[in-house]
């Protein structure tokens, strides 16, 4: 057989699915090679061509695709089965409507029981979110994190550095016991993000439009903080001091762990999620329930109270990992992540298409236009972005049928 023929063998099966670890492997290894790129080029046109897909791909397009092929290592895609991830798809079957089209930095599946098709490409456009955080003082003294040079923050009795753009680290000064206690709050404005390393040597990722309120130095029997918002916690084992995280409608108790929690204002529940060790969630209502990894307490508003096994953890921390990652979300739930990342308000047209279901995965530094446009591939939606005209005179999304 020649090696012509095998590499076409190989990109058969691949798009077929019916390829075994070996056999993918192999056909990605030949793939990367630069002289296989005519030989590839001809394989994705042929197979557009018989797959008949719903929208015409343009040159730019089927060549974006083409030269990720050869940078797979960083691509990801998630099929609709949300707990299996596949580098690639190139197979698109009209019947049920699945559209491939890429981002920056990945792969984007819609999903929809109708035949999709393309809206065509916002021209406004808003920047990703980025790096930075308000840390306010126990006197009351604001400090601009991402305004702020590296090195030491002065605060009497505390040693805290800002260290690289993104995080902020605290050393107690002597011990917990006889260290002066300051209470700071690290707060992250609409499109900003942050990391802390609080005194014990526990680490909090913080996501847009958060807070975390603490003491610079950890006394007594217990590490209490109070959080607002969404946060990645990695915590610092101490077994005589068990760690806390407060948040309007619950407490998080834990020894030594990793956890996220996120606790918007604006969202229907407060979601705990655990990835490892053990926690004790308790709401308002005195009700206990302790996680194993892998499990999430969902804490309603309405009195909603319940465990879900067997939770997508990469989604749930795509945002601390760079990315959206969609498995069967809703448009309105979509929109809220969209509009603290990027800052902007969101005004819908039509009620009726905030409960439309998406999976899918995008890069979170990508334009705001770049997650939009892939969102219209459904032709359910479309959107629009605009000036606001109110306080900020900030950007608005509007979200059309």
């Amino acid at each position: 057989m020649t090696e012509q023929t095998e590499f076409s063998r190989l990109f058969r099966k691949y798009v077929d699915e019916t390829a075994n670890a070996e056999e993918r492997q192999a056909f990605l290894s030949m793939a990367d090679q630069p002289a296989r790129k005519e030989e590839l080029e001809l394989l994705v046109d042929r197979e557009m061509l018989a797959e008949k897909l719903p929208y015409d791909l343009d040159r730019k397009e089927k060549q974006a695709i083409l030269d990720h092929i050869f940078t797979l290592s960083s691509a990801k895609i998630l099929e609709i089965n949300p707990k299996r991830e596949r580098r690639l798809w190139l197979r698109v079957a009209a019947a049920a409507a699945v559209m491939l089209f890429l981002a920056a930095g990945g792969y984007f599946i819609l999903h929809k029981g109708e035949t999709a098709h393309y809206a065509g490409k916002i021209k406004t456009d808003v920047k990703s979110g980025s790096n930075g955080a308000i840390l306010t003082l126990a006197n009351g003294q604001k400090v601009i994190l991402d305004q702020t040079k590296e090195g030491l923050i002065d605060q009497e009795g505390t040693d805290l550095r800002k260290t690289g753009d993104s995080l902020l680290v605290y050393k107690t000064g002597g011990t917990a016991a006889n260290a002066r206690v300051y209470y700071n709050t690290l707060e992250t404005p609409k499109g900003k993000q942050y990391s802390v390393v609080l005194p014990d040597g526990s680490k909090v990722w913080l996501n847009a439009a958060s807070s975390l309120r603490y003491p610079t130095a950890f006394s007594g029997k217990e590490r209490l903080v109070e959080l607002t918002g969404e946060a990645y916690f990695e915590i610092a084992q101490n077994k005589t001091s068990p760690f806390k995280v407060k948040t309007p409608d619950q407490t998080v108790e834990v020894l030594g762990t990793h956890f996220n929690i996120k606790a918007y204002a604006d969202e229907q529940s407060t979601w705990t999620t655990l990835l490892e060790g053990s926690v004790k969630v308790e709401n308002g209502q005195h009700d206990v329930v302790r996680l194993k990894p892998g499990q999430q307490m969902v804490n309603g508003q309405k009195g909603e109270w319940r465990t879900m096994e067997k939770i997508d953890t990469a989604a749930v921390l795509d945002w601390k990992n760079g990315e959206f990652i969609f498995s069967g979300e809703s448009l309105e739930s979509i929109m809220r992540k969209v509009s603290r990342w990027y800052d902007v308000s969101v005004e819908y047209k039509d009620d009726a298409v905030k409960k439309e279901l998406f999976y899918g995965s995008v890069s979170r530094w990508a334009n705001a236009s770049e997650v939009l446009d892939m969102l219209t591939l459904t032709g359910t939606i479309k959107f629009s972005i605009v000036q606001d005209n109110g306080p900020g005179n900030k950007k608005k999304i509007i979200v059309m049928k």
